[in-house]
């Protein structure tokens, strides 16, 4: 899913990106396999930085921890089970911490 900000785009997806370039999402064909790579994958959050192109910020859950991971503009937010807090940021917050500035 994509959010037009006032900041930038924004991008939620449940596990993380499934391509290096957010663009691709609007005009690949969904299919099982797409719907599998946004749903459990999450070697993104552990692996090396990485900016998803086309998007100001990627925006996921699904691996449960303490803190917000982020590598590169990928934001994982899923706190709740780990910590007992919810991670509760503004678009404007997702975005500032992801380092996006819209030109």
């Amino acid at each position: 899913m994509t959010i037009e900000t006032e900041q930038g785009l924004l991008g939620l997806v449940h596990a993380q990106s499934p391509v290096d370039d957010w663009r691709e999402l609007a005009t690949i064909e969904y299919t099982d396999q797409v719907a599998i790579d946004c749903t459990w994958p999450w070697n993104r959050a552990t692996g090396p930085e990485q900016t998803i192109e086309g998007v100001g910020a990627v925006v996921s859950g699904h691996i449960g921890t303490h803190g917000i991971v982020q590598r590169g503009n990928q934001l994982w937010i899923d706190t709740l089970e780990a910590s007992g807090e919810p991670t509760l940021l503004t678009v404007q917050e997702l975005i500032t911490l992801a380092g996006y500035e819209s030109s």
